[in-house]
């Protein structure tokens, strides 16, 4: 049976823009963004929520691929992006 740490994922609403209960607090610098995913790797959490619409979320992510061994990463598309162009 798995820890709690397997049913909870970082949220990167936040990485690159003012999101969430403290807006003030953006993480739009890769340092920032890498010790939350060392935090998260190190405490086995094995979750990233991400989305193109979060500015440069997965852009910090891919700035720390060095990190993202063992995680699940799960992004939501656009579905007009994604859709041929005649």
């Amino acid at each position: 049976m798995g820890g709690l740490a397997e049913k909870i994922i970082v949220g990167t609403a936040n990485f690159g823009q003012q999101y969430g209960i403290v807006p003030n607090q953006a993480t739009d610098r890769q340092d920032s963004a890498r010790k939350i995913l060392a935090l998260a790797r190190n405490n086995s959490v094995r979750g990233i929520d991400t989305s193109r619409s979060y500015k440069n979320a997965e852009k910090l992510i891919g700035l720390n691929s060095d990190l993202l061994d063992g995680f699940e990463i799960t992004t939501k598309l656009n579905l007009t992006d994604c859709a041929s162009r005649d």
